[in-house]
């Protein structure tokens, strides 16, 4: 076997593994020789010098040197062939061998063509991609997923958090006007803390408003199944007020033996001056 022919084989096996294992295989110069040796087994001293020389060059830092540059820099095969102890163009070889595994350019140390690649000692065998561009581009691809997937777990929490506030604030109320009485002023409700009134009047008022009113119109007033009581003393005059709860109107029913005279009078000034 001639030396072209066992270093056509070494480049098949170097593509091959740069294919499989990418440009970190390069950082293992054992793993490399046996990926290499199991791809293409040696059978001849040539084939030993190529697997040597393509191993030295990712062992002795040239292929971090190909990557970084992004192609071959002069003086590179001539380091490599010292180290190695091999003449320059075989040193040549097996950086022109890695250019072309990795995909990332053609020049050698001494700005020409890799040695075989016009002179029929090594087929111009390519890598369609360039294994560290791909490794780059799928790092950023999945930094970006990362960070997406992140902002949006932030804004779910951010939802969450504000529904859940809303739905434990219990001293919201409904606007003006009747509507659904809020926790604190649900039917049947405690007092929601409103201060008693000195005056025994408006006090027995408060206590008529919260044991006979507040059920509809709301523990402040505010309205519910009733209307909204709040400003009523600017809608009726006190004798219309009386009147109302005396009689009833619409679907408010009339209170006349229910109440007496006095506990209307007071639940009206209640109604009108604390509301």
């Amino acid at each position: 076997m001639d030396a072209g022919t066992g270093r056509a084989r070494v480049q098949a096996a170097l593509n091959e593994a740069v294919a499989r294992f990418r440009v970190g295989i390069a950082s293992d110069p054992q793993r490399l020789y046996a990926v290499l040796a199991d791809l293409a087994p040696p059978t001849s001293n040539d084939d030993r010098l190529a697997l040597r020389l393509v191993v030295e060059a990712a062992g002795s830092g040239v292929v971090a040197e190909l990557v970084q540059a992004g192609g071959a820099l002069p003086g590179v095969a001539q380091g490599l062939a010292t180290r190695c102890q091999v003449t320059v163009p075989d040193a040549a070889w097996a950086v022109g061998a890695w250019c072309r595994a990795l995909g990332i350019g053609t020049d050698v140390a001494t700005g020409s063509p890799p040695v075989g690649a016009h002179s029929g000692l090594v087929p111009d065998v390519g890598v369609v991609r360039p294994p560290l561009a791909d490794a780059a581009g799928s790092g950023r691809a999945a930094l970006l997923i990362a960070v997406s997937v992140a902002v949006v777990l932030v804004l779910l929490a951010a939802g969450l958090v504000w529904w859940l506030l809303r739905a434990g604030d219990d001293t919201s109320v409904a606007d003006g006007g009747a509507g659904a009485p809020t926790t604190e002023e649900e039917a049947g409700g405690s007092s929601s803390g409103t201060s008693r009134p000195e005056d025994p009047v408006l006090a027995r008022g408060l206590d008529v408003y919260q044991e006979t009113c507040a059920a509809c119109h709301g523990q402040r007033g505010r309205g519910g199944v009733g209307s909204n009581l709040q400003d009523v003393e600017s809608r009726l005059s006190e004798e219309e007020h009386i009147e109302v709860v005396t009689q009833g109107r619409s679907s408010m029913p009339a209170f006349e033996g229910v109440l007496t005279p006095e506990e209307i009078d007071a639940v009206v000034r209640y109604e009108r001056e604390e509301l």
